[in-house]
């Protein structure tokens, strides 16, 4: 009898977490600040309490790896609400069928060329767009699936938009069954990969919403799995596939020195290089065009930046525009000193850790965090045992308020509260991991102290009878 009603109270979760998804994907946009939060609110509890429930119990695995395909399956027909940018999927993969590089012009000068014409779905896409001004910044790996959404469609723009949602679905469910093998060869409990299949964040941001970080966190996923099973060269062919999606897993290079000592690594990264530069070829042809596309997004955009937010407020408005172009500048040299340092201290058994940190130390400095830049993070919780970034996904939509007005007015105090509970979480949970070797801290802080007297005795003068 206890077992049944343990049984439907847990099917009463399911059903409940089900309804709910569905209510935010279908029936919410971003301007409804207020639905949104309390409907996300209420998934997040359900989440936490789920997990608590597998943990417990943790034979019923399998209910939650189905659980996480069906709700992926059921909104995989909605289109995307929480973000615009899949109409840039649309427009590219458009006038790719049409004869043009997505490379080549912006939608701006396709309409002042003329090359729009009288096709009515370049005209229903180019008056969505958010960003007109701008080259496409999308690899070739993508153009490819855009392009295929739009040859399958023929100017259907729904099958289209169902189409790419379809393929970039296909490199979920390979991350759903790889998950757990991977889990294994870390001899860690097997459940854990729910805390990524069920987080709604992911749900909603990789299927719902279709960005793209799906098969960067696929790929990724697999270089992890080929490295455990000491297949470098699998790995490294992996790890270019997952460059080649998006250039995050770069700035990991320098963790591997460790692991694969620096031989080892200069040859894993030459075959990553290689096949991420042969996928990317195509866009570094035009490098002028996408370079320039970059500059601006990482010069104009700011969202739900943490200590470049945190800096700004302390500069005076009247310089401020000088001192942020230098700000912007300055984060990205601090950001790879940063992980260079953390490869230096982190311990050798904490890889995956130390490629989470990695990873939350580039969204630290940066001037825009978009909440599906945290589901590679997400991952990479499940694999290290490390639960900030759990806590950060049930934190970063208060980010949304900005949306409440077309005037897009951030609340710096919601803000502050978002990386102030996420930062004392992180903080509590680095010094619990023993993530560093405490052995190699003592030399590099011995020896900077060496460094600095050295210092004070040049600069000392010299006093004479």
């Amino acid at each position: 009898m206890n077992d049944r009603t343990t049984r439907r109270w847990r099917y009463a979760v399911y059903v409940l977490y089900f309804a709910l998804c569905l209510l935010m994907q279908y029936c919410t946009e971003r301007t409804q600040f207020v639905q949104l939060i309390t409907i996300y609110g209420g998934l997040c509890l359900l989440y936490l309490l789920m997990m608590r429930s597998f943990a417990m119990h943790q034979d019923k695995y399998l209910e939650g790896e189905m659980l996480g395909i069906l709700l992926r399956l059921s909104i995989v027909f909605a289109i995307p609400n929480l973000t615009d940018d899949h109409f840039r999927f649309l427009w590219d993969g458009i006038i790719r069928i049409n004869g043009f590089n997505a490379y080549w012009y912006t939608p701006e000068e396709f309409r002042l060329f003329g090359y729009i014409g009288n096709k009515p779905d370049m005209h229903q896409v180019y008056a969505l767009l958010n960003s007109k001004q701008y080259h496409s910044i999308y690899p070739p790996f993508y153009q490819a699936i855009f392009t295929f959404g739009a040859w399958i469609a023929q100017g259907n723009l729904y099958i289209q938009l169902i189409c790419i949602k379809v393929i970039l679905l296909a490199f979920e469910f390979g991350t759903i069954l790889l998950l757990p093998k991977v889990l294994k060869q870390l001899n860690i409990a097997e459940y854990n990969a729910l805390w990524y299949i069920l987080n709604p964040l992911v749900i909603f941001e990789l299927t719902g919403n279709m960005h793209l970080e799906g098969p960067m966190i696929f790929f990724m996923l697999a270089s992890i799995w080929f490295l455990l099973r000491h297949k470098n060269l699998l790995s490294a062919i992996a790890f270019g596939c997952a460059i080649a999606t998006k250039l995050w897993p770069v700035m990991l290079m320098p963790l591997f020195f460790k692991r694969l000592q620096f031989r080892g690594t200069m040859v894993y990264g030459i075959i990553a290089a290689a096949v991420a530069g042969l996928l990317l070829l195509p866009m570094l042809r035009e490098y002028t065009h996408v370079a320039e596309s970059l500059r601006l997004y990482f010069s104009q955009f700011e969202f739900n930046a943490s200590i470049y937010y945190a800096i700004k407020s302390f500069i005076d408005k009247e310089t401020q525009y000088d001192l942020l172009l230098r700000l912007q500048n300055i984060l990205p040299v601090i950001t790879a000193a940063t992980i260079i340092l953390l490869s230096l201290l982190y311990r050798k058994d904490k890889l995956i850790p130390a490629m989470l940190l990695a990873f939350t130390i580039y969204l630290f400095f940066a001037t825009t965090v978009h909440p599906w830049y945290l589901t590679p993070l997400i991952l990479l919780s499940a694999l290290s045992g490390l639960r900030f970034p759990i806590l950060w996904s049930m934190l970063i939509y208060l980010s949304y308020y900005t949306y409440i007005t077309p005037a897009y007015i951030e609340s710096q105090m919601l803000i502050a509260f978002e990386y102030g509970i996420l930062d004392i979480y992180l903080i509590y949970e680095l010094l619990k991991s023993e993530l560093l070797d405490h052995a190699i801290m003592q030399k590099v802080i011995t020896q900077f102290n060496l460094w600095l007297n050295m210092l004070k005795r040049k600069r000392t003068p010299t006093t004479y009878k």
